[in-house]
């Protein structure tokens, strides 16, 4: 093994060292992404092994056909698997597929008693790789993050394994640590990566997730994410749900398979195997007409003894559950008194542990769920009380009356002994639903709970308690902030449509002006998230026209807002006029902007192209931006203040502004604020020439983006990647950022954002040689005009389109760029702008000499700002028109050598063959042959190493687990001919390193 001992290839290729040698020892088939990663890091490429693995696989399963049947494993209730031979099919071929190393979801829809949780079983009993299950109660619905624990509870001695981070928000948000003083709370991302991370060390393996109806949403966010991000782990998951009603998981674009009833044959069959005799043909039209073939609902009428069919036969037939549950409470009706009180209890209670179960019924209270056991409506097994169906649960709970009901959760309120966060919780609860009117204690230590959960996490409990709380609370102050803190909860959780009618109740409550303060913060944060910009912008500078004399300061935060809106959706003259407001009474009345006010002031004087005033307001007040938190304000604020630099060619201020704000965030796990920065970050490295590190940066903010429904900042990321696709001459990625981050931003009325999405298709057109370049450069430019910006700084494409409409034989449209640049220009102190003139005014000279000398003067300057990009582009141009005079043969190979140069660590194929050919060289074929074959993830893997991150930092930053991006590499070393990561990272080395 050229030199390496099995273990050290193991720990190499992040693999059990007993796994590699039961590899090398014959007794087992690799999936395809071990045997990628051992042929690769053995220097071999790793098609020609998967050849031969598909190829032993397809023998092996030939041989299992032949088999007998029954190796396939134990055989199942014929019963349970009545009519679903296609269903069965479909839930084993994921969990086969899992065996064999590849991941898949597959969700089971279908109204309650039709057999969900039986064909799991049925499905999955037989199989040999391990399983995890997890059945959601109803009745712990309001319980954070109970369903993951339950879940996760035979994996958490991997959990220290964990990176730090992910290890943390584990800890914490299932109660296995408590948070330390002053903790951040763990944001929903880094629970879902953690989750992703346990699933994906545990694999192969099944998640089997049943009534997800009733699953706590906490746990529900943390599995969605993870189940959406699975890929060559070898993890299958099944997720059973009631078709009726919502769900908490967020299942869509997964496959789905909807349960319906039985047909009439096997209805027949059930129904025959269930009852004391045949059922004849009239009580099977009977079975049919009222159970339309549910299998519970068969099987619970024709129990033994029971007639079918009835006087009410001629009515309509009750719907389902109704069958059911009405089934349930007449076999209840038959129980002793005290088996029906015990049954309540149980009914009422979060836990089905038997010891627990015993403590609250008290001496001899288990022996009196001997005859429901009997009778089969509890199931007594593995130390656990289980109700045999969940609506006999149901029917339980609400056959009793409300004050019985109050009494059974009083009673385990007082029973519930024990430490520990779940214990304090559940009795919280009890006391809640056994508390009429309202109560202060109570509400107190719902509140509590409430508090509980928000440090850990869970948003959506800690919304739910504090809203309950708030109902309890006598003190209309008090339930005022207690609504506050629910409307919080629901907003950061991006329920905006929760958080509007709690906000509403609030406002009735107080008039407190610091809550009051607190509600417009969110109410200006909701519109933002759900309505248009000019949407937002109408509502906000009408809101703060009506409280500018009563509240300045909300006024002035409304203002900003507006101004922000605005900008995003194109509305220029818009936003000049409200941040001018807000500028103007900020400092009318309150004596100074405000952060938010200075910053969006700074921004409509740079969008009108007034920079050298903007400049001046940075220089008097920009130590403002270094020592605010950028907790205590709005998202835009921060991501406005990094653009206003970096449009100021202040790029190490802008670096420094930016590292210390993500710092501060990052540390408080505010991964929401986080991509609006990084967005910004990303396209700052592409103007300095780091296009590795824009690459990686970028696709970490669309993935984070992504994740939080931040359609502006995905947009804006893709963008950067889009135009380092287009340079480099990958037309089918820069096609999928450009149109992709288009067709988003457009349909949310982001007309300002989607110009930059325009960008790269336009210069991967001139990159190319398309006479079209000009018409799309033309047609941005006019829109860009016609929205109002009025700085070159924003977009610098002038000289592409120069470039363009030349190639075009369009002068006159190249000299009105000109004329407009020039204009733009005036009042600006950027070199980046002044250098943009100076080339286009060297490219539309006709006199050899006056090209010369406007060429150079853009080098200087472009040399100054540390654009490598723009230079090389600018030394080739200044070639060229050497070349065509017959000038300076030396000085233009010069200029093209360096060019090539540039274009070469840029790995700028298109010009860098442009280059060549200008030299007399034969362009060589490229790398990048094998690089376009790549897919967007694969390229995203690849540039992310290539900066030095390791396998499990990619899969941090792409929400990805280390398995898949493992696959992606060795997928990605595999088409690039490279035998090592690290020979990969050198391929794609850039100016980040030079």
């Amino acid at each position: 093994m050229r030199g390496l001992t099995r273990s050290e290839l193991a720990r190499r290729i992040h693999y059990r060292n007993t796994t590699v040698s039961e590899v090398f020892g014959g007794t087992r088939l690799p999936s395809e992404r071990l045997l990628a990663a051992i042929v690769t890091e053995l220097g071999e490429h790793p098609e020609p092994w998967l050849e031969r693995r598909t190829a032993i696989e397809s023998r092996q399963n030939a041989s299992a056909q032949e088999a007998p049947s029954q190796a396939r494993g134990p055989s199942r209730p014929a019963s349970d698997l009545l009519g679903r031979a296609t269903d069965i099919e479909r839930v084993e071929a994921v969990v086969e597929a899992a065996a064999a190393g590849r991941s898949g979801v597959l969700v089971l829809r279908g109204e309650a008693g039709v057999g969900k949780s039986a064909l799991l079983a049925a499905a999955t009993g037989g199989s040999e790789i391990p399983s995890l299950s997890m059945r959601c109660v109803q009745s712990e619905a309001e319980l954070a993050f109970s369903a993951l624990s339950g879940l996760l509870r035979p994996l958490t001695h991997l959990i220290p394994r964990l990176p730090g981070p992910q290890r943390r928000a584990l800890e914490v948000s299932l109660a296995l640590s408590a948070p330390e003083p002053g903790e951040s709370a763990p944001s929903a991302v880094a629970i879902g990566l953690g989750v992703l991370s346990l699933l994906a060390d545990s694999a192969p393996a099944v998640v089997v997730l049943d009534d997800v109806q009733w699953m706590d949403q906490a746990s529900a966010l943390a599995l969605s994410f993870a189940i959406r991000r699975l890929g060559g782990e070898g993890v299958g998951v099944l997720v059973a749900v009631r078709s009726e009603g919502s769900c908490p998981m967020d299942l869509t674009d997964h496959p789905a398979a909807e349960l319906t009833g039985l047909d009439r044959s096997a209805a027949e069959e059930l129904a025959n195997r269930v009852r004391d005799r045949p059922v004849s043909h009239g009580e099977l039209d009977w079975l049919m007409r009222h159970t339309g073939g549910n299998p519970l609902a068969v099987s619970e009428l024709c129990r033994p003894g029971r007639p079918l069919g009835g006087a009410a036969d001629d009515g309509p037939p009750p719907a389902l559950p109704e069958v059911l549950t009405e089934s349930f409470r007449r076999r209840l009706e038959s129980l002793p008194t005290a088996t029906r009180r015990a049954l309540l209890v149980c009914a009422a209670g979060y836990s089905t542990d038997l010891a627990q179960l015993a403590e609250a019924l008290g001496d001899g209270g288990l022996d009196h769920l001997e005859p429901a056991e009997t009778t089969g409506l509890l199931v007594v097994a593995d130390n656990h009380v289980e109700f045999a169906h969940p609506l006999i649960r149901a029917a339980v709970y609400h056959a009793a009356a409300p004050a019985q009901r109050r009494g059974a959760h009083a009673h385990l309120a007082r029973t519930r002994n024990g430490p520990g966060v779940s214990a304090a919780d559940q009795r919280a609860w009890h006391w809640a639903e056994a508390t009429l009117g309202t109560n202060e204690e109570v509400a107190s230590g719902l509140a509590d709970t409430a508090e509980r959960a928000r440090q850990r996490g869970a948003l959506a409990a800690a919304c739910s308690a504090y809203r309950r709380a708030a109902g309890l609370t006598p003190q209309p102050e008090t339930r005022a902030r207690r609504l506050l803190a629910a409307a919080t909860s629901a907003y950061l959780l991006g329920r905006p449509d929760d958080a509007i009618p709690l906000l509403d109740q609030v406002c009735d409550l107080t008039t407190e002006p610091g809550v009051l303060g607190e509600v417009d913060y969110i109410r200006n944060q909701i519109r933002q998230l759900r309505m248009a910009p000019g949407e937002v912008f109408a509502e906000l500078t009408a809101a703060a026209a009506g409280v500018r004399d009563r509240t300045p300061e909300a006024a002035v935060a409304m203002y900003a807002t507006a101004a922000s809106a605005a900008i995003m959706g194109g509305l220029i003259p818009q936003s000049i006029d409200a941040a001018t407001a807000g500028h103007a009474l900020a400092c009318a009345a309150i004596g100074s902007d405000t952060l938010a006010s200075m910053v969006l002031w700074m921004t409509v004087l740079i969008v009108s192209g007034r920079s050298a005033e903007a400049a001046m307001v940075f220089r008097r007040d920009g130590h403002r931006l270094f020592a605010a938190d950028p907790l205590a304000h709005g998202t835009e604020v921060f991501g406005y203040a990094a653009l206003c630099l970096m449009w100021l060619n202040e790029h190490a201020a802008a670096y420094r502004f930016i590292e210390t704000a993500m710092r501060r965030l990052t540390a408080a796990n505010a991964m929401e604020r986080v991509a609006c920065l990084t967005s910004v970050l990303a396209e700052l490295e592409f103007r300095r020439g780091r296009w590795n590190a824009a690459y990686a940066t970028a696709s970490r903010c669309v993935a984070l983006a992504d994740v939080q429904g931040q359609i502006a900042f995905s947009g804006y990321a893709s963008y950067t990647l889009g135009r380092i696709e287009a340079a480099q001459g990958q037309s089918r990625r820069c096609r999928e950022y450009g149109e992709g981050a288009r067709s988003r931003l457009e349909l949310a009325e982001y007309a300002g954002l989607s110009l930059y999405a325009g960008v790269p298709l336009a210069e991967l057109a001139l990159s190319q040689g398309d006479d079209d370049a000009a018409e799309l450069f033309l047609r941005l430019d006019g829109r860009r005009e016609a929205q109002g910006f009025r700085n070159a700084a924003m977009f610098l494409h002038h000289a592409e389109l120069v470039e363009a409409c030349l190639n075009a034989n369009r002068r006159h449209e190249a000299w009105e760029a000109l004329r407009r640049l020039t204009d733009e220009a005036g009042s600006s102190l950027q070199d980046s702008v002044h250098a943009a003139l100076e080339r286009c005014r060297g490219l539309l000279a006709t006199d050899p000499d006056l090209a010369h000398e406007h060429l150079t003067a853009a080098i200087e300057l472009y040399d100054r700002c540390t654009d490598p990009y723009a230079l090389a582009r600018t030394r080739l141009s200044c070639a060229q028109a050497l070349m065509r005079a017959g000038r300076q043969p030396n000085l233009a190979r010069d200029h093209l050598e360096e060019a090539r140069r540039l274009f070469r660590q840029l790995h700028a194929v298109p010009w860098l063959q442009q280059t060549e050919r200008a030299l007399g060289l034969r362009p060589r074929r490229s790398t990048k042959d094998a690089y376009a074959k790549l897919t967007a993830q694969e390229v995203q893997v690849a540039r992310l190493a290539a900066q030095g991150a390791t396998i499990t930092e990619t899969a941090e930053a792409l929400f990805l687990s280390t398995q898949t991006v493992e696959t992606l590499l060795a997928t990605a070393c595999s088409r690039l001919r490279t035998r090592s990561h690290a020979e990969l990272a050198g391929l794609l080395a850039d100016t980040d390193r030079a």
